[in-house]
């Protein structure tokens, strides 16, 4: 589904193998406020039950304008691909619900369709080009950096409580990420970098050339007016107190080379960055594919430190012991959490999206590796 948001309307492309369609939509105006609208309501973690039945009419207008005149191919169980012009970029497509299903039993995207969103087919054409040389560097499985020394009080430095307290800059410490950093440790051999291991300088020495998946549970920082200060946030301190530089920027994102199907950016709004006329969206996950990482995890709003533990759990999970693509892993993890009581809200698990090239494969050194799909793929254009 590739989208072009204009002025006086915008147009939706329906590409398949056999040919395409052309839809027109409405006005780029209208589409933008519903995002916008919907947006606000899903990223508040303390919605009321008036706000909740808001976001729930938000989402179903929101199906019928964009997904509507898709409705004939979007048969259950077929993935699907977003090429997200403008506002659309910032839409939690997985909340929208099918169309043609209504009511309070409404099937919801992410129910029958594994989504991948993309800034362009023309990134995705490149991204495929590295893709031999990518799985040529891949003899590493899973790197983890988690629980980052953010805070001079933290008690694992030797000298807690000497300097000032305020230089953490308000970065909470992300214990439930360190706890996870073990478990997968202990069940698939992660090589795992948490606290003062979990530093910007063993990024950029190439530590992680080599990794097939990439995960981030630490901060971020998102900064809308210069896009390329936006950071991934790492340790600030060494284990005698020493200050480091702990951001990961945008900007240094191109000093690296990766050979990562996968990068799962944990932080909060890291999929967020300026809509800029003629690039799209320059966020963090922009930089990780320039880099040369095939796709990217990443959330469109502020996320709870354990219910990401629990969704990236259970994302690693499908991915290695069960050999799923990262669409349908991630599809999958979504839906677990959504039927979770503790997490069913979809604040919890609707604003992470996968962002990159929609046709990765499975992990064929998984014991339960699935066969390859036979979904006809969507042609690149």
């Amino acid at each position: 589904l590739v989208y072009w948001l204009g002025t006086p309307r915008s147009f939706l492309w329906i590409v398949e193998s056999s040919g395409h369609q052309l839809v027109e939509l409405p006005a780029q105006d209208r589409l933008g406020r519903g995002v916008r609208h919907l947006h606000s309501l899903l990223s508040s973690k303390n919605r009321s039950p008036v706000a909740t039945r808001q976001a729930a009419r938000e989402a179903s207008a929101l199906t019928n304008l964009l997904l509507g005149p898709a409705q004939a191919e979007l048969t259950p169980g077929r993935p699907v691909a977003i090429v997200a012009d403008g506002e659309l970029s910032r839409l939690p497509f997985t909340f929208l619900t099918r169309p043609g299903s209504e009511g309070p039993t409404a099937a919801r995207l992410v129910d029958h369709h594994a989504l991948t969103v993309t800034p362009s087919v023309s990134i995705v054409r490149a991204l495929r080009s590295r893709q031999p040389e990518r799985q040529l560097r891949q003899t590493q499985r899973l790197h983890v950096f988690a629980d980052a020394v953010y805070s001079a009080a933290d008690p694992r430095l030797s000298t807690s409580g000497v300097f000032d307290t305020s230089s953490n800059n308000g970065l909470e410490r992300l214990e439930a990420s360190g706890h996870q950093a073990k478990k997968l440790m202990e069940r698939w051999g992660a090589t795992s970098r948490v606290g003062f291991e979990a530093t910007k300088s063993a990024v950029l020495k190439g530590a992680l050339a080599d990794t097939r998946y990439l995960h981030f549970g630490t901060h971020a920082s998102v900064d809308l007016g210069a896009p390329e200060l936006s950071a991934i946030e790492l340790s600030r301190f060494g284990p005698e107190g020493s200050p480091l530089d702990g951001k990961l920027r945008l900007r240094d994102l191109d000093r690296i080379a990766l050979a990562a199907d996968l990068v799962t950016l944990a932080g909060c709004r890291t999929a967020l960055g300026p809509l800029v006329p003629g690039e799209g969206l320059l966020a963090l996950p922009r930089g990780f594919l320039h880099a040369g990482a095939a796709s990217v995890v990443a959330s469109l709003w502020e996320v709870s430190d354990q219910a990401a533990a629990a969704l990236t759990d259970e994302l690693y999970t499908q991915l290695i012991e069960h050999g799923r693509t990262p669409r349908e892993a991630l599809r999958r993890a979504q839906l677990k959490l959504s039927r979770d009581d503790r997490w069913k809200d979809p604040y919890f698990w609707a604003g992470y999206v996968l962002i990159g090239d929609w046709d990765l494969e499975s992990d064929p050194t998984s014991p339960r590796a699935p066969p390859p799909s036979t979904s006809p793929p969507l042609p690149a254009r």
